[in-house]
């Protein structure tokens, strides 16, 4: 095998090895920041991560075409390909999140985040604080606190775990009072749980 073809052969590896990579990172940032729903099947995983590694692997190609004309770059061309198309992806990645969390609703009327996402996700801020006060689907009041983890990604149990709310938040133990405080209410129906829940910006000060 002559030279030539050995890096030829080494480029195409290395470009598969970039994108498919890239595309696996890339969903995961996705989903993380609310620009893609968490509850995708691993069909429509795989989809993703192979348009975003179709993607990489086109901007790698041609930046790599662009870097090879210069000589003083030498040998490292490839590592400049590398970290170029990730910085390239990375900031496409962030404009999209951008635009997706100011777009939750698409033009077609569907969401991009499900109903459990939607509800577990601070309108406000990301940093900030959600109460959720809790009722089973008969009334029966469960208890209250700060939302601290929630499990959103698909095939994952509808699980949460709460802090106890601290001084200057007030928990609701009666349903009417519940609803009447709260931003909006969730019904899991796989739990058989109602979560009342209202959001804060900030925390509460007495």
């Amino acid at each position: 095998m002559k030279l030539g073809e050995i890096v030829n052969t080494s480029l195409v590896v290395q470009t598969f090895i970039l994108s498919g990579a890239l595309g696996f990172v890339g969903l995961e940032y996705l989903q993380d920041h609310d620009a893609v729903t968490r509850t995708l099947s691993d069909s429509d995983k795989n989809v993703y991560r192979v348009i975003i590694g179709t993607v990489a692997y086109m901007v790698y190609l041609v930046l790599y075409s662009l870097i090879s004309t210069i000589e003083e770059f030498g040998q490292v061309k490839v590592i400049l390909s590398i970290f170029a198309t990730m910085a390239i992806l990375f900031f496409g990645e962030k404009g999209y999140v951008i635009y997706a969390k100011k777009h939750l609703v698409e033009a077609s009327g569907a969401s991009r985040l499900d109903a459990r996402e939607t509800a577990f996700t601070n309108p406000y801020s990301s940093e900030g604080y959600i109460q959720a006060d809790m009722f089973d689907l008969t009334g029966k009041y469960i208890g209250s606190g700060l939302l601290d983890k929630v499990n959103l990604m698909a095939g994952t149990s509808h699980d949460v775990t709460l802090v106890s709310l601290p001084s200057g938040y007030k928990a609701h133990s009666n349903q009417h009072d519940a609803d009447a405080a709260s931003y909006l209410c969730y019904i899991d129906t796989e739990s058989g749980i109602k979560y009342y829940l209202t959001y804060f910006s900030a925390p509460v000060v007495e």
